[in-house]
């Protein structure tokens, strides 16, 4: 992965962040406990793909949490000296926040000295990926594009939390969503079945009767699915 392209996902992971009111030290929080369960799912990883979203998993928490700097090594330059597996990315992992907890303050790991702090563990997700005969950075473009896909809502101040707007993957998962709210939800009469109204680019439209009288709409986000397996090198 080039600095370019390093630079253009902590852009739009700084923007995802932003809409999000999220910040390096409330992600770096939660780092440790969701890293871990991301390489939980790769040790339980069914197939490559299943793998390859794990690994880049990590990669967005990781970028989430700490202000970190491309480190000048390429692929080519060191395929042939090391080979990395997932339990190289597990230790790395473990002395990172281990040398949080001990030795560093917040304010040194989320400044812009986090460079000199040596810990390569994007590299070492890319050369995984890489053995897995995947590209990098083609597939951490379609992990974010399937987060920003989710990135639709509102933010309330009064509660410091963002609200998402209801989503899926595909129309058969939205009308089941729509079957399962119109089943649940007081302000509707659980009679009528809902009923595909509308879509355009981003959503799907279902229409109701509502106890009350008259017609309401819910509205489904089009969530993104990443396409790992058009990132085959």
């Amino acid at each position: 992965m080039t600095r370019e392209q390093f630079n253009e996902i902590k852009e739009r992971l700084a923007k995802y962040r932003e809409i999000r009111h999220l910040t390096y030290e409330n992600q770096q929080a939660e780092f440790l406990g969701n890293a871990f369960e991301k390489a939980s799912e790769y040790f339980k990883a069914k197939d490559d793909l299943e793998k390859v979203k794990a690994l880049c998993d990590i990669a967005i928490l990781y970028l989430n949490s700490f202000n970190a700097e491309f480190i000048n090594i390429t692929i080519n330059q060191n395929s042939s000296k090391k080979s990395y597996v997932m339990r190289d990315i597990v230790w790395d992992i473990q002395e990172l926040m281990s040398e949080i907890n001990n030795e560093l303050d917040f304010e040194y790991i989320a400044s812009e000295d986090f460079k000199d702090y040596e810990f390569d563990l994007i590299f070492k997700i890319e050369c995984v990926v890489k053995d897995l005969g995947f590209n990098f950075y083609k597939c951490m473009i379609e992990t974010i594009k399937e987060i920003e896909s989710k990135n639709i809502g509102n933010y309330c101040e009064y509660e410091n939390k963002f609200y998402q707007m209801p989503g899926a993957y595909t129309l058969d998962e939205a009308y089941k969503l729509a079957f399962y709210r119109e089943s649940n939800e007081p302000s509707l009469n659980g009679k009528t079945k809902p009923k595909f109204h509308k879509e355009n680019n981003i959503m799907w439209t279902f229409k109701y009767k509502s106890a009350l009288g008259g017609d309401m709409e819910l509205n489904f986000i089009k969530w993104y699915k990443a396409d790992y397996e058009g990132c085959k090198l």
